[in-house]
């Protein structure tokens, strides 16, 4: 090992240290150009976050002490005297000869929080294999991009333009006080070397992250290859903006600011605009808003003793009475959306769905019928309870718990009906065809909703479907089907993934 890889990997284990030795330390991963750079490149801002079970003035104080007493001597061997930066958002340091420690503190439902609200670096952190204790992917796990990320997420391509314009770099602080402790936005003056980095990271951002969602990644191309595959996507401005996006790249490698790159503000501008431009059109102008809805409750859903019963395609019983405010919100919904059809399951609970929400809008819509949408067969296990079929098979829960998809006794598996429902999505919503309804199932939107968002099929039976709430689907020309859930949906029907393992009926 060179001497320069020897300090990288003396910083690793003195943090290391540090999260080994707090026990309310519960997550400590290294992410950024610190973990990939080459020599000590990054070492002016070594990302680390740290997740906590809960956060006090005295226990951040505390934590973020003893990161500089177990890292400052490392440093200080190559040279360096070490900053510590405990605030949220891309605030950068340039002093020389300074190694910045920048320690993003979360709790685990700041985190979820977090991942719900704005996943783009999140998506990054979790790919980190550098970590100790719980893998972020563990603590809560960001799924595949959204349509609706670009359009409000915290971190927009209108809000990074907004401080390019305003020459400001926009970061949060933790303040405490009795009740606790909350993020508070403040603002940093760029200097030339920021303004020509954060038009470089603003360019990168949206390139990266518009190629995940349309490539249904979780990783971006890497640097040579990123414009490349951009444009091939959104193609207006390429040889312009290849031509910034390079040059900013050299500058940002070679550290060379003295020349300020003649237009920036306006080839800046340009490029988000272009940007905002073709994704309206891709994802707004030119797509169609389809909706899915999981069907009214029935008696088997509300058991009074609240446990589960597996409900397949072989039970067949009607709803209960639909929740009247449910069923309003729910009609709105389908006139919002200019819904002119429904595809339906052909059971009694989906068909009186539909038939419920049409008196309510005391308008008849076209039901096409289609036997792919129909429950999954739990084949023997229909209708048993979910400690009765743990009795009976304990077999199959113990392959689930393994990550194994073995079928229901004489019935299906996730396999299966993800092979006779995603066809069944493609044909009846696609971008040309009138906006429509599913009217369907529980393990039906779970395929649904796991295969869009890249959720493992192992995991499926965690996301939590809730009855007579729509479900967003956008459907592209160019590039397929999303859904798109809201934060809030986000944030029920994933609220499994906060303890693993949790309770959540098959």
């Amino acid at each position: 090992m060179t001497a320069n890889t020897d300090i990288k990997s003396l910083i690793r284990e003195a943090i290391w240290t540090v999260g080994k030795t707090h026990d309310e330390i519960v997550s400590v991963t290294l992410v950024g150009s610190f973990t990939s750079g080459e020599g000590l490149d990054g070492i002016s801002d070594i990302d680390t976050i740290v997740i906590v079970d809960s956060l006090s003035k005295r226990s951040f104080d505390l934590i973020c002490e003893s990161f500089r007493q177990r890292v400052s001597p490392v440093v200080e061997q190559a040279g360096y005297s070490l900053r510590i930066n405990p605030t949220l958002g891309p605030l950068k340091f340039n002093d020389a000869r300074t190694a910045v420690l920048h320690l993003m503190f979360y709790t685990r439902e700041t985190h979820r929080r977090h991942v719900i609200s704005s996943p783009f670096t999140c998506l990054d952190w979790q790919n980190s294999p550098i970590f100790i204790k719980e893998s972020l992917r563990s603590v809560y796990p960001a799924w595949r991009l959204q349509p609706r990320h670009f359009l409000g997420a915290r971190r927009s391509p209108k809000e990074y333009l907004g401080d390019f314009l305003k020459s400001r770099i926009g970061y949060r602080k933790y303040e405490f006080d009795q009740n606790g402790h909350s993020e508070v936005l403040c603002y940093q003056e760029m200097s030339t070397r920021d303004r020509h980095e954060f038009a470089y990271h603003i360019m990168k951002f949206l390139m990266s992250n518009l190629c995940k969602l349309v490539q249904r990644m979780d990783e971006a191309p890497c640097s040579e290859d990123l414009p490349q595959e951009y444009f091939r996507s959104f193609p207006a401005g390429e040889r312009e903006f290849t031509r910034l996006f390079r040059l900013l790249e050299s500058k940002k490698h070679s550290l060379d600011f003295e020349e300020p790159v003649i237009r920036l503000d306006e080839i800046v501008i340009s490029f988000v605009e272009e940007f905002q431009r073709q994704f309206e059109q891709e994802f707004v102008t030119d797509s169609t808003v389809h909706l899915a809805v999981r069907h009214a409750p029935t008696s088997m859903n509300l058991l009074p003793s609240g446990g589960v019963v597996f409900q397949g395609c072989r039970s067949n019983p009607s709803i209960l009475p639909p929740d009247p405010a449910a069923l309003e919100a729910l009609a709105e919904s389908l006139s919002g959306h200019k819904i002119e059809k429904a595809i339906c399951s052909p059971l009694a609970r989906a068909m009186e769905t539909i038939d419920a929400v049409s008196r309510f809008l005391d308008f008849e819509m076209v039901k096409h019928v289609d036997q792919r949408l129909t429950e999954m067969d739990y084949g023997d296990l229909d209708g048993s309870r979910l400690e009765t079929a743990k009795a009976m098979c304990p077999g199959l829960f113990a392959a689930w718990g393994r990550g194994e998809d073995p079928p229901f006794p004489g019935g299906e598996c996730s396999l299966d009906v993800s092979r006779r429902v995603l066809p069944c999505i493609e044909e009846h919503l696609h971008a040309a065809a009138p906006a429509g309804v599913l009217v369907t199932h529980n393990v039906v939107l779970r395929v649904l909703t796991g295969q869009s968002l890249g959720v493992p099929m192992s995991d499926w039976y965690r996301i939590k479907i809730p009855h007579l709430e729509p479900l967003r689907i956008v459907s592209t020309k160019r590039f397929g089907i999303f859904v798109d859930l809201d934060s809030n949906q986000e944030s029920d029907m994933f609220s499994g993934f906060a303890s693993p393992g949790g309770g959540v009926e098959r």
